[in-house]
């Protein structure tokens, strides 16, 4: 999952929409494994300066639900969950 192309591949098969910012976050998360979360925000804040740090968090929050980043994407009903208004009510 190095590539842009591969990235965008595996967010295709877990049934996420392919965006930059998401692109960003998987590729801070190739580049930095085992990183913390402040890492991975840097690292996507230097190539989306706009994008918030709640924004990367709920992006990892979705990756994680979708398996990526054990690579066994499972298509299922916690990808179509995945929204910050169901994430924040399950809080």
């Amino acid at each position: 999952m190095t590539s842009k192309a591969g990235i965008e591949q595996v967010l295709k098969e877990a049934s996420m929409r392919v965006t930059q910012p998401r692109v960003a976050v998987l590729a801070a998360v190739t580049a930095n494994p085992h990183a913390d979360t402040e890492t991975i925000i840097s690292a996507v804040h230097e190539e989306h300066p706009l994008r918030p740090a709640s924004a990367t968090t709920t992006t990892m929050w979705c990756a994680a639900a979708a398996d990526i980043w054990r690579m066994s994407i499972v298509r299922s009903e916690r990808l179509r969950a995945c929204t910050p208004r169901t994430i924040t009510a399950s809080r």
